[in-house]
């Protein structure tokens, strides 16, 4: 059994700083983690999705 966790951060593309930070304590044998960065002309979007085993 897992335990899924999952942020996502959408903001208007700018000649902005955005800073973002995460943490999750892993188990490196069962747990995971993955962000995904995008961006187009106008939006920019942040996806990290954290995989924990139960």
């Amino acid at each position: 059994n897992n335990y899924f966790s999952m942020t996502c951060i959408i903001t208007q593309e700018m000649e902005q700083v955005l800073h973002v930070a995460s943490s999750c304590f892993l188990d490196n044998a069962t747990d995971s983690c993955c962000t995904v960065r995008w961006k187009n002309k106008t939006m920019y979007y942040i996806v990290s999705v954290f995989s924990l085993a139960i």
